[in-house]
């Protein structure tokens, strides 16, 4: 379904650094923009490049 996308919506804790939603976010944010919505600083961004390892 990612491999599919044009953008990525994701939802997260950016204190959780491992699991299933990282893991699935780690390639597709090297390729296509991210909309990160920040559950902890109630705060959206939106990235073309990787924004969870930045």
């Amino acid at each position: 379904m990612l491999a599919d996308s044009d953008v990525v919506i994701s939802v997260r804790d950016p204190r959780i650094t491992t699991g299933g939603t990282v893991a699935a976010l780690r390639e597709p944010a090297a390729r296509r923009p991210v909309i990160t919505i920040d559950v902890v600083a109630r705060v959206t961004t939106i990235a073309s490049g990787d924004p969870l390892f930045s």
